[in-house]
């Protein structure tokens, strides 16, 4: 059963002294508050005797078998033993209790996910004996109500993903859809994703790693991306969110990334395609297949830099297309203006780099710091006049995990820097002419002209501070934690400049290529055609004073609070 409360408060102008609260956080382990998911797991257990009879001062011993982590507790005098902030993998849990066997579980444990350990120890014979319990999967939890499902590193390997983007790992639950990021911002064309739980169009889905918030806080979805390679278990929540989970409106998304053990493991990969392995779109086309290249190559290992102390993992991955857009002679706009036959190319490049380091301080503490980098280009909107978008985002995430007794004490800070910018894209032999005062120049045909999407930015900072603690008494466990987050945003935006200006292209009997053609001009010339209307955008481009990132203006700042208590037994 679950028993809590939780607060949230947001401020715009919150003075910037959550640095220094943050340092009293690790230095103090204080009881400050969460509101994130759990990016990692936990066991849970109960000893007993044949009888049915807890037994308290039981000795529990948990090791985590990939890197050889020890960790020693106790049974309370409700039986009950809890060892919470665990990786996700395989751990084995010995029990000792005198006058009985030795008890032996084989675990294994499951991010934002309580797996029970109960065990009933048989009485000791003559000879000391051991008795070896398996469980291959996660029990039934009889405390969490929140739905959610876990898709861990096995299964990740064996999925074929789309483009290979992390979020598309979300279609293997029910009810969630996965698009395109372009559907709710041109910015986020190709190498995004956004997710749809239960319906919803997926902008408040929130996006953690390793407990760091990476959402996106101007149209939603992720600023950061990370290879399929870099990651050990992903969990989406549907409903029922545990009450640490972060600020959301439709489900959440946590991500626990890979780290090293005590063996060295590595993998490489490479996936080509081309033209060749394509259909044609058309059969009856007059066009020929079109040129296309897509290359995907990667790698990732772990390891040792000392046995049962401290541990290393990196990750890279590349990924290269060239697609190809052409406009056949008689075809399309190219029946008006033949001069924009021709063909072109509309780049996507992709990376993705991983680097992480863990350190066993000892059996009751733990820590990693790692640092995640994304970066793409690619070309959207329509051509012949598509826009072309660069995003790159730089992540940079420290974790401390303390046991003392019957108290746990996780920390998290994180800082995420995101920038992402797009600029029209005119392609030769497509760049359409500009007045003589180098006015953008439109016709009301669509995808003539420079695109009206750009020029606009977004620069996003956020300085993320996380606490959770829990507290075993009997047969209760209280937990408690807080956030404080720091949003620092810049944006700019200035749709097809401060000033564009529209022509009016008609083909009918009497329309404006036929007065062209009268008064003897060129109607190849879209300069010809008269004025239908104009646009003005933003002239600088602002649409807040306050400066931020570089810009003279575009700044927008926020303080977000959260805190939360809560009894489980």
């Amino acid at each position: 059963m679950d028993r809590g409360m939780k607060m949230e408060h947001e401020s715009k102008s919150f003075p910037f002294w959550f640095g220094l609260l943050a340092a009293a956080l690790v230095v103090g382990l204080m009881v400050q508050p969460i509101h994130a998911q759990h990016p990692t797991g936990s066991i849970e257990g109960l000893v007993t005797d044949p009888t049915g009879a807890v037994i308290p001062n039981a000795s529990v011993k948990i090791t985590e078998v990939a890197t050889g982590r020890v960790i020693n507790l106790t049974t309370n005098e409700a039986g009950v033993y809890i060892a919470r902030n665990l990786l996700p993998g395989a751990y084995k849990v010995e029990i000792q209790a005198s006058g009985f066997r030795t008890g032996v579980l084989e675990l294994t444990v499951f991010v934002g996910q309580v797996t029970r350990g109960d065990i009933s120890l048989k009485v000791a014979g003559v000879a000391a004996e051991v008795e070896v319990v398996a469980v291959a999967e996660a029990q039934v939890d009889t405390v969490r109500h929140q739905v959610d499902g876990v898709i861990r590193a096995r299964q990740i390997d064996q999925f074929p993903l789309n483009a290979r983007n992390f979020l598309e790992l979300a279609v293997l639950e029910p009810g969630v859809i996965v698009r395109d990021g372009g559907n709710i911002d041109p910015t986020k064309v190709n190498a995004y994703r956004v997710v749809g739980v239960a319906g919803r169009g997926g902008t408040g889905t929130r996006i953690q790693i390793d407990g760091i918030d990476v959402t996106d806080e101007m149209v939603g979805s992720t600023v950061s991306n990370i290879s399929d390679d870099a990651i050990a278990e992903f969990q989406l929540t549907r409903s029922s969110l545990d009450m640490s989970t972060s600020l959301t409106a439709s489900g959440a998304v946590s991500i626990v990334t890979r780290s090293g053990g005590n063996e060295v493991h590595g993998s490489f990969f490479y996936f080509g395609r081309n033209q060749k392995l394509s259909a044609i779109p058309q059969p009856t086309s007059p066009r020929p297949n079109p040129p296309f290249h897509r290359h995907q190559l990667g790698y990732r290992a772990g390891g040792p830099f000392v046995k049962d102390k401290l541990f290393w993992f990196s990750n890279w991955e590349r990924f290269y297309q060239a697609d190809q857009y052409q406009i056949a002679p008689g075809t399309g706009v190219a029946v008006w203006f033949p001069q924009m036959v021709g063909q072109t190319s509309l780049p996507v490049g992709i990376r993705y780099v991983t680097e992480r380091v863990d350190w066993n301080i000892g059996s009751a503490a733990r820590a990693f710091y790692r640092f995640t980098h994304s970066w793409d280009v690619s070309t959207g909107g329509t051509g012949p006049s598509p826009f072309q978008n660069v995003d790159w985002t730089n992540v940079s995430a420290v974790g401390l995990d303390v046991t003392k007794g019957r108290v746990t004490h996780s920390y998290r800070f994180g800082y995420v820097n995101f920038n992402n910018r797009i600029e029209s894209q005119e392609l030769k032999p497509w760049t359409f002419p500009r007045t003589s005062q180098g006015i953008p120049y439109f016709l009301n045909i669509t995808g003539l002209g420079p695109n009206s999407l750009a020029p606009q930015a977004t620069y996003q900072d956020n300085f993320d501070n996380k606490y959770d603690g829990s507290w075993v008494y009997g047969s209760h466990t209280l937990r408690f934690g807080g956030q404080i987050t720091r949003f620092i945003q810049g944006v700019f935006a200035n749709f097809a400049g401060p000033l564009s200006i529209i022509g009016d292209f008609t083909t009918g009997p009497g329309g404006t290529r036929d007065q062209v053609i009268a008064r003897g001009g060129d109607p190849k010339n879209p300069l010809e055609y008269p004025l239908i209307d104009f646009t003005t955008g933003p002239q600088n481009g602002f649409f807040t004073v306050a400066p931020a990132h570089n810009l003279p203006h575009g700044g927008h700042f926020n303080t977000r609070l959260a805190w939360y208590v809560g009894d489980s037994w």
